[in-house]
């Protein structure tokens, strides 16, 4: 039952509530028996409070203060206000800051009855920025003018928001007018291959709170040309309402950099070529034998010496000569790796330093090679030269070292195998070493053999058992092995690589997943239980072709052999080296029912996020692991880890290259319960591992 002259709130809205364009609400109070005010509910509020809340009149008409704003204790923070404001019948301003942004508002609440108060708001949200940044800036200002005085600039680590004074936007050569932000001027001006090595000095900086130092190259958007950099910021720590910071300058030194570049181009560079010189070349070599020592892989230095040069001197000029000598540098340069060195050692005699080519000394040798046969082929087209085209030869020294051989001596092995290509009849590859020639013609001619291996029916697909604990049989694995007819059995080991490194790979290792699955759904499923997996390796350059999945799929298909009896055995260098959609392609086949298998588990560098992502399993302990399991605390502590870790991953485990049935104890304590070594069979022919499971059967 109201009064007569009580407060209309609907006749107040109508007549003020949409000329303020500020946040305007109403409140009505609540109050106990005694007067006291307990609480205020929501009378009314104009849009733009509504915006900010982010609520519907609906959905907020009629509640109180801590309903409408829940977990802020909104009634018991602004009851001393509104306690105020009816005591003192007098309007009472505070600030509002809401958490998470940068906005304030300023606050007024105005009793308009006993019970009812009008609330509205101001934004004064860019007064304060301003005054903040004001204050940031003169803080700014005073350090980067003790630091220097060009390029001052200054990085907020919560916000990532990058400040620039004039002259940064000057050594960029970006007009201040510019509406990108500087912060994306700075990361595209950065010199591509600078950017890496910036961005890892910036992060360790933000990490450890320490100074920032460093030189790098920029692009500069104005003139394109290449400048250099040196930057140097102070670590700034905020305090309780301000951010982290690194405020610093970029100073450029484009000119002192050139000056360092042409007292170094003189010191170690041909300054025909542009290529190292003899001195830079010796340095290169040093670091080359210092990194393969370090590392036990083999690299290579070959000795170059153009064919006939002094007769093209003679007849031509040496005006002509030095432009071809010119022309060479240029088009070897193009085609070697970056890790890798090219120079000019003297005259018409160049070198090329092949750093890490491969920790087994045939394979380095075939590297080495081919690599001299290519530079053979790009250098047969004739060169463009300003009296006609021009065509010459070069005989090639190769030596191989890995360590533990001076330079010079290094020098003069590779410089005697090109005298000995010279006495050969020039535009030949000779190798220092006779024992080296000897095995690259070796790794030749099996590679010639391998092309004919298969149509010949020289491969066969062994089988070696794979057991459980108990004995009983639970699979075996496909092992491939060649029967030359003059060299006897070899070894995969021996031709696998040759077949990967021939690009054979695909041809052999379809013939050997085809037989495998042939020989399981012809010849041997009748006397094994469907349970009965055939384990089979594929390379990893297998798995990388683009069609892989299709051709394991086709290959199912045509042999008829179940899916699930099939398991694939990758190495662990096909996770760490494979492309993004190996676990796509590993999916799709065991969506079929094809198990995957992760051979010699333990000797790569595999991480355990690609091995829990991965849709293994199966993890195959490396033997060499197991040989040593009784005699090497190390061994058979990684041991126990990997099955372990099985364990933990929901993977079975299986033991290979088990002799003794002391070491099948050994991991049988361990907790591994599959087993496959010599002790139950070697690699067998079909028809010997035929008898053995029809006897055991």
């Amino acid at each position: 039952m109201g009064r007569s002259n009580a407060f209309d709130p609907n006749r107040l809205y109508e007549t003020v509530f949409y000329q303020i364009l500020q946040e305007v609400h109403i409140w009505q109070l609540e109050k106990d028996a005694n007067g006291a005010i307990q609480t205020w509910r929501l009378l009314n509020a104009n849009p733009a409070a509504l915006k900010n809340w982010g609520k519907s009149l609906n959905e907020v008409k009629g509640k109180t203060t801590d309903e409408i704003f829940p977990g802020v204790e909104a009634t018991r923070a602004f009851m001393p206000i509104v306690e105020k404001i009816f005591t003192e019948k007098q309007p009472h301003s505070w600030e509002v800051n809401f958490a998470g942004t940068d906005q304030t508002l300023q606050m007024t609440s105005v009793p308009v009855d006993d019970d009812v108060f009008i609330s509205t708001g101001v934004d004064v949200s860019h007064i304060r920025r301003s005054e903040k940044e004001l204050k940031i800036s003169q803080e700014r200002l005073s350090i980067a003018t003790e630091a220097a005085h060009i390029g001052i600039w200054e990085y907020d680590l919560l916000s990532q928001k990058l400040i620039w004074d004039t002259s940064m936007y000057q050594i960029y050569g970006v007009p201040i007018s510019t509406p990108d932000l500087p912060l994306t001027i700075w990361e595209n001006g950065l010199h591509q291959d600078d950017r890496k090595r910036i961005n890892y000095d910036l992060e360790k900086s933000v990490k450890t709170g320490n100074d920032f130092d460093s030189e790098f190259r920029i692009i500069c958007q104005k003139t394109r040309q290449i400048k250099h950099i040196h930057a140097h910021a102070v670590f700034k720590e905020g305090g309780a309402d301000d951010s982290d910071k690194l405020i610093g300058v970029n100073i450029d030194i484009s000119d002192r950099k050139q000056a360092q570049q042409e007292v170094e181009l003189l010191a170690y560079f041909d300054p025909l070529t542009e290529l190292p010189n003899r001195t830079m070349i010796s340095d290169r070599l040093n670091q080359s034998l210092a990194l393969s020592e370090r590392t036990q892989t083999y690299s290579a230095l070959l000795f170059i010496d153009v064919d006939n040069f002094k007769k093209i001197n003679d007849t031509a000029g040496h005006a002509v000569g030095d432009e071809l000598l010119t022309e060479f540098a240029r088009r070897v340069k193009d085609k070697i790796r970056k890790a890798d060195t090219l120079g000019r050692f003297g005259g018409d005699e160049f070198v090329i330093i092949l750093n890490s080519l491969s920790g087994n000394l045939k394979t380095a040798i075939y590297l080495s090679d081919q690599f001299a046969h290519k530079v053979v082929e790009l250098i047969r087209e004739p060169f463009a030269i300003s009296t006609g085209p021009e065509t010459i030869t070069a005989s090639f020294g190769i030596t191989l070292f890995k360590g533990g051989i001076s330079a010079g001596d290094v020098l003069r092995e590779a410089d005697f195998a090109m005298y000995k290509a010279k006495e050969s009849g020039r535009n030949q590859i000779h190798f220092y070493n006779p024992d080296m020639q000897r095995l690259f013609l070796e790794r030749v001619q099996i590679e010639n053999d391998l092309l004919t291996a298969i149509n010949a029916g020289q491969i066969e697909v062994h089988y070696q058992l794979q057991v459980h604990e108990d004995g009983t049989i639970r699979g075996a694995e496909a092992l491939a092995r060649w029967r030359h007819p003059t060299k006897g059995f070899i070894s995969p080991d021996q031709f696998i690589g040759i077949a990967e490194d021939s690009g054979q790979i695909q041809e052999l290792g379809s013939w050997i997943f085809i037989k495998a699955c042939s020989d399981l759904k012809d010849q041997i499923q009748p006397y094994v239980d469907p349970e009965f997996v055939m384990a089979i390796n594929v390379s990893s350059l297998q798995i990388f072709e683009k069609e892989f999945t299709d051709t394991i799929q086709q290959q199912i298909e045509t042999t008829g052999v179940n899916p699930s009896q099939v398991k694939i055995e990758i190495t662990e260098s096909a996770i760490i080296d494979g492309p993004e959609d190996i676990h796509e392609k590993m999916l799709t086949l065991k969506a079929l029912g094809v198990r995957f298998s992760l051979d010699d588990f333990g000797t790569g560098y595999s991480s355990l996020t690609s091995l829990k992502n991965l849709p293994i399993d199966e993890l195959k302990i490396d033997r060499s692991f197991v040989h040593d399991v009784l005699l090497d605390r190390n061994s058979s502590a990684i041991a126990k880890s990997v099955i372990v870790l099985a364990q933990s991953l929901g993977l079975e485990v299986v033991a290979e290259g088990i002799e003794t049935n002391s070491q099948m104890t050994a991991l049988k304590d361990m907790g591994c319960h599959a087993f496959q070594g010599y002790l139950f069979s070697k690699p067998l022919p079909l028809d010997d591992f035929l008898s053995i499971i029809k006897n055991t059967r």
